[in-house]
């Protein structure tokens, strides 16, 4: 990636030459004249020499990496990235200065391979594993770095990026497959001490269908199966284990239930929001085809929920928005044991039950 460039300009090679002028055969006398009024005036004509100004290009040894997985065939094309742009040589002066220069912004990608590098961003999350996201690992990412990768898809129709240096960045996206989106919503914060990505306080994923008034979300589809597999609730208790805590937040007026898997050790939450279905006295839940949203930080700042919580909404409502949820055993039949049994395989369809009772009816 692109990041900052330093530039130092040193002109240290000044020196003083004699100017030589041909004598013509046909202006002895001339140039005899010429020399008795140099000898008069006292001038001596020299004229320095200025050497072209150099520069030295200073590699970004933390850029990010972009991921460099195949692309399916139907995009192997589009997934080509452009060739950043040099910066011109500044002006030089006749001392040595330093010069610093602003960030280029980058070239954009063309709208299809800036579509292409979502899709492939979504299926392998850049190579690596939460808390890193996209390529961007909190506590250890540049935020310019950061700033420099998204400002790359701008091309995109429906892109939203609002960056604020000292304090962190909103980004919005929204790319069309056929007649469904993938949509993402991303917020971030700086730690100003070290100008790192701090934590991702946001990640948003959906996968929706335009209706009269808005969007709903499609869970059914091979998209959502395809781009969501290493988010969903099977792969994440496979791949991270036992969480730390399970906690279920039910509404009975939304008809939503939130499945809040924690894993401070790892830097991260998950929460899975499904839609309740009565059934009598219970709610049923089936967390397996949500929406999700996530919170990453770094794993050596050792954050409990109630810090993060803090975070989140505040020191006051923090704590009252973590104590809506109520521990997996005291919300449903299940032990947190069979829970990860049964829910780590994909093959498997189950739906929390709920008692519609403990849940408050208020938003």
């Amino acid at each position: 990636m692109v990041g900052f460039l330093k530039l130092q300009v040193y002109h240290n090679l000044r020196g003083e030459h004699t100017m030589k002028i041909p004598i013509p055969l046909s202006g002895i006398l001339r140039w005899f004249r010429f020399l008795i009024f140099l000898w008069l005036t006292g001038c001596n004509i020299t004229t320095e020499a200025k050497p072209l100004p150099t520069s030295t290009r200073i590699p970004d040894q933390n850029a990010i990496k972009l991921p460099t997985n195949t692309l399916p065939p139907d995009i192997q094309s589009l997934a080509s990235t452009p060739t950043s742009t040099e910066m011109p040589n500044p002006a030089y002066s006749m001392t040595p200065v330093v010069v610093e220069t602003s960030p280029i912004s980058p070239p954009t990608w063309p709208v299809d391979e800036a579509m292409a590098m979502v899709i492939n961003l979504m299926r392998t999350n850049g190579d690596c594993k939460l808390p890193c996201w996209w390529g961007i690992t909190p506590g250890e990412t540049n935020s310019q770095e950061v700033v420099t990768f998204f400002e790359r898809f701008r091309s995109l129709n429906n892109f939203v990026f609002d960056v604020n240096k000292d304090k962190g960045g909103f980004i919005y996206l929204e790319i069309p497959s056929s007649d469904l989106f993938v949509r993402l919503r991303m917020e971030y914060d700086t730690n100003t001490n070290d100008d790192t990505v701090e934590r991702f306080f946001s990640i948003v994923i959906d996968i929706a269908r335009k209706i009269d008034n808005g969007y709903e979300s499609v869970y059914g589809d091979d998209l959502y199966q395809e781009l969501m597999g290493q988010y969903m609730l099977p792969q994440i208790l496979s791949t991270y284990g036992y969480p730390s805590q399970i906690l279920l937040f039910g509404n009975r007026r939304a008809k939503v239930l939130n499945l809040m898997l924690a894993y401070p050790e790892d830097g991260f939450f998950i929460n899975y929001e499904s839609t309740l279905k009565n059934n009598g006295e219970l709610f049923l839940s089936c967390p397996s085809k949500t929406p999700l949203q996530m919170t990453l930080w770094p794993p050596e700042r050792t954050y409990t929920m109630g810090d993060i919580a803090s975070v989140l909404f505040g020191k006051v409502n923090g704590p009252q928005w973590l104590a809506q949820y109520i521990p997996l055993q005291n919300a449903t039949s299940l032990t947190p044991e069979e829970f990860y049994t049964i829910f780590r395989d994909h093959l498997n369809n189950v739906c929390l039950e709920t008692p519609v009772d403990i849940w408050p009816e208020e938003p």
